[in-house]
């Protein structure tokens, strides 16, 4: 097409009598949505498609096979479940991969953006699932990256992405982290040190 905004040519397309069916190159996914009277669930839930195929009844259906393609190559990777899912971008792919992670029982998704245009377009598209997703802008990361790496700080994989509110809220966070784990090595320290004091005091009691 010459103008990616202009369905036209793809309306002709449909309406040949030898159609039967075709797969979108990514820029007309979702100008090709509103054409389809049916949608697989793939597709209802990510809010684009990837394939059109003509029914025999003439009604068109819209399917989203990048998703399925992404859930069989993690389950191929041995991976069968998913609770949270971290995804950096907002575009295509990142839709199809919460279907997929969707699918696999994934009910949590944090999802970085760079863009606030497409991370709009993906919230709006995806509002079926509005209250799993969760939105923060990519370049917080990189700022938190940056000052761990300067630092040469540790990053637990315990502290979500959902509480990144810039790189200082980061830096807090693996701060009281790294506290923590100071903590922990001086009671060891200590229990060790209390142990190796009552071996002496053993060693030095009299011989009956």
């Amino acid at each position: 097409l010459l103008d990616g905004n202009d369905s036209r040519a793809f309306r002709e397309a449909l309406n040949a009598e030898d159609f039967l069916g075709l797969q979108l190159a990514t820029r007309h996914t979702t100008l090709c949505y509103p054409l389809c009277q049916d949608y697989s669930p793939a597709a209802l839930a990510a809010g684009v498609i990837d394939v059109l195929v003509r029914q025999p009844d003439g009604r068109l259906y819209g399917d989203f096979l990048l998703a399925a393609a992404i859930r069989e190559l993690l389950q191929s990777e041995g991976i069968a479940q998913v609770r949270t899912g971290l995804i950096l971008g907002s575009g295509y792919a990142a839709r199809a991969t919460v279907v997929a992670l969707k699918e696999m029982g994934c009910a949590r998704f944090v999802i970085g953006h760079l863009s606030t245009r497409r991370q709009a377009e993906m919230s709006q598209q995806m509002r079926r699932m509005r209250k799993q997703i969760a939105f923060f802008p990519l370049q917080e990361m990189v700022d938190f990256m940056a000052w761990a790496e300067s630092t040469q700080a540790f990053v637990s994989d315990q502290v979500p992405p959902t509480e990144f509110s810039g790189a200082e809220r980061a830096a807090d966070l693996l701060i009281d982290r790294r506290q923590a784990y100071d903590q922990d090595d001086r009671r060891d320290r200590d229990r060790q040190q209390d142990h190796e004091l009552e071996r002496s005091a053993q060693g030095r009691k009299p011989q009956r």
